[in-house]
Formats: C-alpha cells, structure tokens, sequence
C-alpha cells in the first residue's frame, strides 16, 4: 500500500451524479483523490456508460483506466435502480424489470470487480473494493422489489467473497450496507409507497 500513500489515489464511482455516489465524489476530491465518476454524460471527469448493457462495465472501466493513466486502486460501485415489479403484471413485464434490476444492481458491478481484481493481479498492487449494498440484502424488501433485495444480498456475498480468495494480495472488497437514505431514489420509492396505501 506503500504506492497508495506517496501518490494520489486514483477512484472509480459508479452512479456519482447523486445521492451516495455524489458525497463520495466530493469527499475523495476534497482528500485530493483524483477520481472517474460514471455519470449520465461524459465530461472532464465523467464517463457515461448505461449499465443496462450488458458490455458497458467492461468498457466504462477501460474507458476509466485509460484516463487514469493506467492505474485504478479504488473501485466504489454505487450505482443502481429501483423499479417496481409486483407480481400482478404481466409475467414478461416482470421478467424484464428482474433482469434489467439485477444487470444494473448486481451484475455490472461484479463485472467492474472482475476488471478490478485482474488489473490489481496483472500489476502486483493493492487494491479495494467498496460495494454500495442495502440493509435490505438481510431483511428483505417490499413485496415489488424482490429483484432489489436479491441484487443486493448477491452483492453482499460476492463482497464477502473476493477477500477469501485475494486478501493475500492486499485485493479486499467491503460491503456497507444503509438503511434508508434521503436519495431520489429513495425518495420516489417512500412517496409511491406512501400514494398507493
């Protein structure tokens, strides 16, 4: 970690432009942390990328990589969405919100975690690894988000798992897992809640 200390850090945030992901960018950038933030448009320090395709992790982290000169050591994957999916709708219309929930939430990050660890392997560095999960990945969700808490409990053991099998390597990964905070996100899910009661 020594390389970690006498140079800035370099960051890559998922889902930056607000919320949890926003305070992060502010908090690394004010410590001097030069940071990638995936946004919804490029900019100096944004890259955009749609985590609903498929291909779009592994290109938003070379993308990232290429302007960091190279070097990653720390991946925070933030991003995520909420849709409804109650069981009532059409059994295609709810296939389709699972799979775009668990291609943002759960399966775009594990492909940036892939990119990660190997980058980390191929240079002999220390790196880490912040997943942004929920409390719902242990107590479950409401009864239209199955698909969010199922994303986010796979986040918690992939999160549990990288460190078994590269803490050896100074590779860890750390899950932190909020209770409800005032996001957007949040918000519009406590105000659609609250209108359908």
């Amino acid at each position: 970690m020594e390389e970690l200390i006498t140079q800035p850090i370099h960051v890559l945030v998922t889902g930056s432009s607000r919320g949890i992901g926003a305070a992060a960018l502010e908090a690394l950038t004010a410590r001097g942390a030069r940071v990638v933030c995936h946004e919804r448009s490029d900019g100096p320090d944004q890259q955009a990328a749609d985590l609903s395709d498929p291909r779009a992790a592994d290109s938003l982290w070379e993308r990232a990589l290429e302007r960091l000169d190279g070097r990653i050591d720390v991946l925070i994957n933030n991003a995520g969405m909420l849709e409804p999916a109650p069981i009532t709708v059409e059994a295609g219309s709810w296939r389709t919100v699972w799979a775009r929930g668990l291609q943002i939430n759960l399966q775009a990050s594990a492909d940036l975690c892939r990119q990660a660890v190997l980058h980390w392997r191929a240079e002999m560095r220390a790196g880490r690894i912040v997943n942004v999960a929920s409390h719902v990945a242990y107590r479950g969700d409401s009864p239209d988000q199955w698909h969010y808490a199922a994303a986010k409990a796979g986040m918690v053991g992939m999160t549990k798992t990288i460190p078994r099998a590269y803490a050896a390597e100074q590779i860890l990964s750390f899950a932190v897992c909020p209770w409800i905070v005032a996001t957007d996100m949040a918000l519009e899910v406590v105000t659609s809640a609250t209108r359908h009661r």
